[in-house]
């Protein structure tokens, strides 16, 4: 039939609802490439699909994901940029600090 490319950002809540999708096209006799982070090649593999693994881009591993991002000098989820007086910024420490 169709050879069908699926690209999906390497993280949970983006590549676990593909999943059934990714079946259903190959038990409709669809070939199905997914490009995605080498986290979810096993998971991708028991879909029925075909993985693609990144390289270009960040194949990070999303449970880092936030330490990741505070690393590189961006707030944590939710902060307002406020100076500690919502109480999630007064935790957040000097860079230098941090430990990945």
């Amino acid at each position: 039939m169709s050879r069908i490319l699926v690209t999906l950002s390497p993280i949970t809540g983006h590549v676990r609802p593909a999943l059934p999708v990714i079946r259903a096209l190959v038990d409709a006799g669809h070939d199905v490439l997914v490009y995605t982070g080498s986290k979810f090649a096993d998971a991708v593999a028991d879909a029925g699909g075909t993985v693609a693994h990144m390289v270009r881009g960040r194949d990070v591993d999303d449970a880092r994901l936030d330490a990741w991002s505070q690393a590189q000098g961006h707030r944590p989820p939710g902060c307002a940029g406020c100076s500690g007086t919502c109480g999630t910024c007064s935790s957040i420490r000097s860079p230098t600090t941090w430990t990945i």
